[in-house]
């Protein structure tokens, strides 16, 4: 499951060490890694690459060969197989924890009796549709099918974002599963939408299940939107726990705003995706309520955790037009988590009988302390609005007194 292991004729190269022979000497993650990674790789079908730059710019290639000898000739850094995405919504059953109480815990509340309602902020949506009870500004479909469709995984991202946020306005860009999976040239195209809509936040709710090191074509675009455009991505860090290393692409970008999920109590969702990335940084960036009923319907999963924090981020970001600083801001107000766990209960990847520490000593003996690291599981913590919205406050103010 490497996604720079490119078949190039007859045998595989590195599409980070090109012209180099795909090996554990070579690869960028070492031999351990590598054999891991290679065990658990189905081949390279892929119907397109991508030649990569560092900057975010991306080119589309349909075939192996071009793609490498564009790298060769210096028009990129690296190449990629191409990726797709899926949805990350779960639907089940009855749940005792109620909509509102997850405004409690993230001190939403507090900046409603403030009159921070959201007025101002501009929000996108990427997503499988709208819903038809709550209102926006823009309704894209890359596809140029009906806004509203059956999947309702869009719709309950709109209603939680439209009643965090009322006065927000909020866009939607509808994409639609190919065969089960988004392509990734229609999630960088949606994406390329948000700047002409000069958006404040992104939300999106997919995850690739392709292990990542933030170089894929789609990380590098979320980084570039970040840093270039001033555009904050928040991404569900996915439903892959408690394996560590669950947390694919996009989550994986370096700038993405990676969320995991709890209950409306705090308590951590077993099922939250974990890092860390395939580089070793720690992902995700925070947590926020995943687990609670809205409109009669229990919804349970990271995709229902990023909108809280998209709507915190578009708060913050529409005042200090920063991604960056929006992004290291939620950092530093976000409220720490107790931790409880068993260090032999984590799993790096699926089996259907789980390893011993000692044999994952071996394969990641030089970041076992850092597998299990706390901000792995759940990042800076949980997602705290009103001292986030207090910190932004207080720069400003700073500011002034200086100028």
């Amino acid at each position: 499951m490497c996604i720079y292991r490119i078949q190039v004729s007859s045998r595989y190269i590195c599409g980070k060490r090109i012209p180099l022979q795909c090996c554990g000497n070579v690869c960028p993650f070492g031999p351990g890694k590598w054999k891991m990674l290679v065990s658990r790789d189905r081949g390279d079908n892929s119907k397109h690459y991508w030649v990569c730059k560092m900057s975010g710019e991306v080119e589309r290639v349909e075939d192996a060969e071009s793609a490498v000898e564009k790298v060769r000739k210096g028009e990129g850094a690296h190449v990629c197989r191409g990726l797709t995405y899926k949805f990350l919504g779960h639907y089940r059953g009855q749940r005792e924890d109620r909509f509102e109480e997850g405004l409690r815990l993230t001190r939403f509340i507090d900046i409603y009796l403030e009159g921070e309602e959201g007025e101002g902020c501009e929000i996108a949506i990427i997503d499988s549709g709208a819903s038809e009870e709550a209102p926006s500004k823009a309704k894209i479909s890359i596809y140029e099918a009906s806004i509203i469709n059956s999947e309702e995984h869009g719709k309950y991202i709109h209603s939680i974002i439209h009643r965090l946020l009322p006065k927000a306005n909020i866009h939607i860009i509808q994409v639609l599963e190919e065969e089960g999976a988004v392509p990734d040239y229609v999630v960088i195209t949606a994406l390329k939408n948000c700047i002409e809509l000069k958006v404040h936040a992104v939300n999106l709710s997919i995850q690739s299940e392709w292990w990542s090191d933030g170089c894929d074509p789609l990380s590098l675009y979320v980084n570039y939107l970040s840093k270039e455009k001033k555009i904050a991505v928040v991404v569900a860090a996915g439903n892959g726990g408690p394996r560590m290393m669950s947390i694919g692409s996009p989550g994986a970008a370096k700038y993405a705003i990676t969320v995991g999920a709890t209950d409306t109590k705090g308590r951590l969702w077993r099922h939250s995706s974990r890092g860390p990335t395939l580089d070793g940084r720690f992902k995700p960036d925070l947590v926020a309520p995943g687990l609670f009923t809205l409109n009669g319907v229990a919804l349970k999963g990271t995709s229902f955790a990023a909108p809280w924090v998209t709507a915190a981020a578009s708060i913050l970001n529409r005042d200090i037009k920063s991604a960056i600083a929006t992004r290291r801001i939620l950092h530093l107000s976000s409220r720490p988590l107790p931790l409880d766990f068993q260090a032999d209960r984590i799993l790096i990847f699926k089996e259907k009988r789980s390893r011993s520490v000692e044999k994952l000593a071996k394969i990641f003996s030089d970041q076992l302390s850092l597998i299990f690291d706390s901000r792995n599981i759940f990042g800076a913590g949980l997602l705290d609005v009103k001292s986030a919205v207090d910190i932004k406050n207080e720069l400003f103010s700073e500011i002034k007194s200086i100028v």
